[in-house]
C-alpha cells in the first residue's frame, strides 16, 4: 500500500539487512505519505494490527467518506 500511495519501495536506497532492520524496530518511512489517514492505515498494516484484508477495505472505505464529505 505504501509503494502503490507513494510510488516508492520503503528505504529504496538502503541495503535489504538496513531495511529489515527498521521494520524490526517499527521504524517506518511514514513521514512521505501526505494524507494522515493513509499514513495511520499504512503504519497499521506495517504493525500487523489488522486482522482481515477486509478491515484494511473497511478503514480505507471510511477514509473514503470522510474525504468525499470534506469536499
Amino acid at each position: 500500500m505504501f509503494e502503490i500511495y507513494t510510488s516508492h519501495l520503503p528505504y529504496a536506497n538502503e541495503m535489504d539487512t538496513t531495511v529489515r532492520k527498521r521494520f524490526c524496530d517499527r521504524v517506518f518511512p511514514l513521514s512521505i505519505v501526505g494524507c494522515p489517514t493513509i499514513r495511520s492505515i499504512i503504519g497499521k498494516c506495517w504493525i500487523g494490527e489488522y486482522v482481515e484484508v477486509s478491515d484494511v477495505r473497511a478503514d480505507l472505505l471510511e477514509a473514503q467518506r470522510a474525504h468525499s464529505q470534506s469536499r
